[in-house]
């Protein structure tokens, strides 16, 4: 174990006593068992849930933790954002991999991230809504996140833009933007281009098919490449 996870690992065991590290078969993989308990902000109780904490030692603090609810407490159902196994879909996947690609502190991720759903859900369960709203399922998140966080909804041009992100290619910032042709380059779509690099090819090929699909064209199987 690299002697930050060491650190990590002691300083949120320390912070939250509820949780222990379990004998893992698998030397690669660390996990964690223990106990969310969801307080209101007068710090009363409200409800508890029962989990394990599955990450990485090896890529660690460039992984994102794996979380499973144990205790069944929430419904298994997607509009509760979790599987029928109780893996709990923690947050989109983009914003989940900017984090992965700063690193994540695990104390940190517990209280921005993990705790946060289950509150968020605990809330739901009482008023029949997200408190902070919540993305859309499947393909239609993914829609929801360009839209929200990018200010796009036309699906051709977001396909262009993911191409040119997949691309290696550099256009001259200067000229005219080869995407949309609106202003130059340095101030039209190259921000954003810039921004979906950092969620990795992967991600990106999995988006360009979401959005090729909408607008009607069939993308390359094999081969996605940019424009």
């Amino acid at each position: 174990m690299n002697k930050g996870l060491e650190q990590d690992l002691t300083d949120f065991l320390n912070l939250y006593h509820l949780f222990t590290t379990i004998e893992n078969k698998c030397s690669d993989k660390v996990l964690i068992e223990g106990t969310v308990n969801v307080v209101n902000l007068n710090g009363e109780f409200l409800e508890s849930y029962e989990v394990v904490i599955i990450f990485s030692k090896k890529n660690y603090p460039h992984t994102i933790p794996n979380v499973v609810e144990k205790s069944c407490k929430i419904i298994r159902h997607w509009d509760n954002h979790i599987s029928p196994q109780g893996e709990c879909c923690l947050s989109i996947p983009h914003a989940l991999l900017k984090m992965e690609n700063k690193g994540i502190v695990l104390k940190d991720f517990y209280s921005e991230v993990i705790y946060p759903f289950f509150a968020n859900y605990h809330y739901k369960k009482l008023s029949g809504r997200y408190a902070n709203g919540e993305y859309e399922h499947f393909d239609e998140g993914i829609i929801q996140y360009y839209r929200e966080v990018f200010s796009l909804t036309d699906p051709i041009h977001i396909g262009k833009i993911i191409e040119a992100a997949l691309g290696n290619y550099e256009y001259p910032s200067y000229l005219l933007c080869p995407i949309c042709g609106i202003r130059k380059y340095k101030k039209c779509c190259r921000k954003i281009i810039y921004q979906l690099r950092l969620y990795g090819k992967q991600r990106l090929q999995e988006d360009l098919k979401i959005f090729l699909k909408i607008s009607q064209k069939i993308p390359p199987t094999e081969n996605v490449r940019g424009i």
